[in-house]
């Protein structure tokens, strides 16, 4: 079994102070986010969070759980899109093709930490 190293366990702070908090203007940002992080947790907003973002929590989740899925759960739908008739693979490419344009047509978020 190999020694758990802690830079191994300790990658999301390490992350968060040394690679992030250098791209804040001051530090005293820095400390407001931080802050914001750790100590103004208002758990009574999370419906409305839930309400506002619901399409993006819906996407996470269809993200877990095709992650978590069997493999054999995988190798059925390769084998079912090889299955499709030529007319089948057009329609799956052009819903592709539409989904991508979609997305790339949305307008950019802003970063929300630039709004400190």
């Amino acid at each position: 079994m190999a020694a758990c190293v802690w830079s191994d366990y300790h990658f999301p702070f390490r992350l968060l102070l040394l690679d992030f908090l250098p791209l804040m203007p001051n530090f005293q940002n820095s400390m407001d986010m931080l802050g914001q992080i750790f100590t103004t947790f208002r758990p009574q907003l999370f419906p409305q969070l839930l309400e506002g973002y619901w399409k993006v929590f819906a996407l996470m989740l269809l993200g877990f759980l095709l992650h978590f899925a069997p493999d054999s759960w995988e190798n059925v739908a390769c084998r079912g899109v090889i299955r499709l008739p030529f007319l089948g693979k057009a329609v799956l490419m052009v819903a592709l093709i539409y989904l991508v344009i979609q997305m790339k047509s949305s307008e950019i978020q802003p970063f929300i930490y630039f709004q400190f």
